[in-house]
């Protein structure tokens, strides 16, 4: 579950200018000195002005008489939820969509006030939660989040409108969505809308008419990326191999003969404890540190027993470099600290999209469990103002008057 985290000071401090974004590349403020440009999500500081995605009531004000651990008869919000208080939550008549608002703003550069947009997620197939008082923004975190449902395949649309209105904004900028903690659950034989999958509770993400695709270890791509996508590729690793953790395809668009569409797969095995709520704990400070993700620590020991899910245990010489051994130091945030980096920074994809769009599609699936019952939590972060444009110099003084002839 969801609960508040508490940072220490130190290399992973919380940023009190970056809170949404990539190091001081995507979130930061440009000082005096510079105006920013570009277009900048934050889910931490948004508000859930609407939070009835798919006609079904969600978020914290919910109240769940079952255990989410268990699930129950009922599938008021979801099996996981059974929640008494829907109506009370969203009366009949609210909207059928999750709308964030105070999440979205459009810089020029100018240094004047920034267009503010809102963030509207709605259904286009059938949704099914498994607890939707998970839904809306992370408890504690930076996240948008939305629980789905073992079994289920959504198709899902962002619409971005004008902060409180339906009225469509175009995107001044070309901008970046990231989805994270991409997982599958323990290995199991099973079939699911035709397609196999080595894992039960597999999440897979599928985008069409998107830019570009980032990823930890991805550092540059073919053809001149965006600004936006520029400034993730400049935030990540190249030491960083995801092979393992993500399944990722490219191919044609069935529906656009010029498209290409994407499939992003888990592949890695994963528990509560990995989850991040801060987006500083998915990339370093800086690229100067991407070696920390190959160092042993001190103790000579990366990972461990992880229960259910197996050991996964490096055993090495501390200081040395040993490839994945690396671990999140004692001040990161509270249920990373001491955990490998290769369980929780291998997991996220970021999207890029172009200037002049109102809204995308993205499709989420979540494969069978092995009892029928849960499902994930997919989690939505963005980038932040990609430049910081100088402030113009003020114009030179007048010259003097010449002086008056004798």
């Amino acid at each position: 579950g969801c609960h508040p985290i508490a940072w220490a000071s130190g290399g992973f401090m919380r940023r009190t200018l970056a809170v949404l974004g990539f190091g001081a590349v995507l979130g930061q403020d440009c000082g005096s000195f510079a105006y920013p440009k570009g277009i900048r999500f934050n889910f931490a500081d948004s508000v859930e002005t609407v939070n009835n995605l798919g006609g079904i009531a969600g978020g914290s004000n919910l109240i769940c008489s079952q255990n989410a651990n268990s699930g129950g008869p009922d599938a008021a919000c979801g099996f996981g939820c059974g929640c008494t208080n829907a109506d009370a939550v969203a009366p009949p008549g609210t909207p059928q969509e999750l709308r964030f608002s105070n999440v979205g703003q459009s810089f020029d550069g100018s240094g004047g006030a920034a267009e503010r947009f809102d963030f509207v997620l709605t259904n286009t197939t059938i949704y099914t939660p498994w607890e939707s008082d998970k839904n809306g923004r992370q408890l504690g975190g930076d996240f948008g989040q939305v629980s789905v449902a073992a079994s289920t395949d959504t198709t899902f649309q962002v619409n971005f409108y004008e902060e409180g209105t339906s009225t469509p904004y175009a995107m001044t900028d070309d901008f970046v969505l990231c989805f994270y903690d991409m997982d599958a659950g323990r290995p199991v034989q099973s079939s699911f809308v035709g397609e196999t999958f080595p894992n039960f509770l597999t999440e897979t993400l599928t985008v069409c008419d998107y830019e570009q695709y980032i990823h930890q270890g991805r550092t540059t791509v073919d053809g001149t990326p965006s600004l936006a996508a520029q400034a993730v590729l400049d935030a990540m690793c190249p030491n960083i191999d995801v092979t393992q953790t993500l399944g990722i395809t490219e191919y044609p668009d069935p529906n656009d003969a010029t498209g290409t569409c994407l499939d992003v797969v888990g592949l890695q095995v994963g528990q509560g404890r990995d989850n991040p709520y801060f987006l500083e704990s998915t990339i370093f400070d800086s690229t100067a540190d991407c070696a920390l993700y190959d160092t042993c620590p001190a103790d000579g020991q990366s990972g461990g027993d992880r229960g259910s899910t197996g050991i996964d245990l490096i055993s090495c010489s501390p200081g040395t470099t040993v490839a994945t051994a690396g671990e999140y130091p004692a001040n990161a945030e509270a249920t990373l600290a001491g955990n490998p980096y290769r369980w929780t920074m291998t997991k996220f994809i970021c999207i890029s999209y172009p200037a002049g769009i109102d809204s995308i599609t993205l499709r989420y699936k979540v494969s069978e469990s092995n009892d029928g019952r849960f499902g994930r939590n997919f989690l939505i972060g963005g980038s932040g103002a990609q430049q910081c444009i100088p402030v113009p110099s003020p114009p030179p003084p007048p010259l003097p008057p010449p002086p008056a002839p004798p």
